[in-house]
């Protein structure tokens, strides 16, 4: 073989070995993510501040905070300036000795409490939203209680049509002023309790608590704790009402029935219809509501019934 070409060949073998090389680390660097003989700078960009939208939202209404407080501009009020209005309230205790103290039990929003009720705009606090039902329809302060601070409540469904909120409780009880709360009277729950009477009979552990239920008048001997299962007045009693003068008097109104009287603690019932008080009225009445007045020598009841 010529020594010219072999020595070309040679040159030419070693510069594609160079060349193969060179393609290779190239190729290498590439798969890597690196690149030969290349800087970079890091530059800072500043950022616009996000403490709000930098867009604005169209057709987005204008919302009012209208709770819990009372509702303005509503539909049921005329003559009150802004028209509040709130949610229906079935019941109300008034504190004996203390006028700025004042208890609501109101139709689906529970027990409230205010202890400046006689200001210009008193302040309301809920006392019973940790409870399953705040469907409440009864309140009463125990006369048994010098300090006036137990008070009995009777749960019921007093809406529209009576089927909103939920299943009535039975009966709520406090002896510290509404802080806190025992739930007694489980053979009444589900029943509307549209009167409670804790009663000056007893002690505060042999208390009579009568409750006038959709389902009759039931009675309690241990301060509300049980309630018999049987009621003492049957029928759908709307209200019921204590003698102011007679502890042990009572009277009640029954829907279809009439107009009843207790004179043993609420043990015994007896009609007392007369002729003004006719069947017909009665029968056509969907609500039968008293009051009693304690006049010396002469009590005064006063009866009205709502037609169908």
């Amino acid at each position: 073989m010529n020594r010219t070409h072999l020595s070309s060949r040679t040159s030419s073998r070693r510069t594609n070995k160079h060349r193969f090389a060179a393609a290779r680390s190239s190729f290498f660097a590439a798969a890597s993510g690196k690149t030969r003989h290349r800087t970079r700078s890091l530059q800072l960009e500043i950022l616009e501040g996000r403490a709000l939208l930098a867009v604005d939202l169209m057709g987005v209404p204008n919302w009012v905070e209208q709770g819990p407080g009372t509702i303005q501009n509503g539909n049921n009020d005329e003559g009150i300036p802004n028209k509040p209005q709130a949610g229906a309230v079935t019941a109300l205790a008034p504190d004996p000795s203390n006028a700025n103290r004042l208890f609501a039990a109101s139709v689906n929003g529970g027990i409230w409490r205010t202890t400046n009720a006689t200001a210009a705009d008193p302040h309301w606090e809920p006392l019973t939203d940790r409870f399953s039902s705040l469907s409440m329809s009864a309140i009463a302060f125990s006369p048994l209680d010098a300090t006036n601070n137990t008070l009995f409540v009777g749960g019921g469904q007093t809406s529209s049509g009576f089927g909103d909120g939920e299943t009535a409780l039975g009966v709520l009880k406090t002896t510290d002023g509404g802080n806190t709360w025992t739930q007694m009277g489980a053979s009444l729950i589900g029943s509307r309790i549209n009167q409670i009477i804790p009663t000056t009979i007893g002690t505060a552990a042999t208390q009579v608590v009568l409750a006038a239920t959709n389902n009759g008048v039931f009675r309690s001997t241990d301060g509300g704790m049980t309630f018999a299962a049987s009621s003492v007045l049957a029928g759908n009693v709307v209200d019921m009402d204590a003698d102011p003068s007679n502890a042990n008097r009572f009277y009640a109104s029954v829907v279809g029935t009439g107009f009843f009287i207790s004179t043993n603690g609420g043990q015994n019932w007896t009609p007392i219809n007369n002729t003004t008080i006719t069947n017909s009225v009665i029968s056509n009445a969907d609500f039968l509501e008293m009051a009693v007045h304690n006049s010396p020598g002469n009590n005064a009841i006063y009866a009205v019934t709502f037609d169908k």
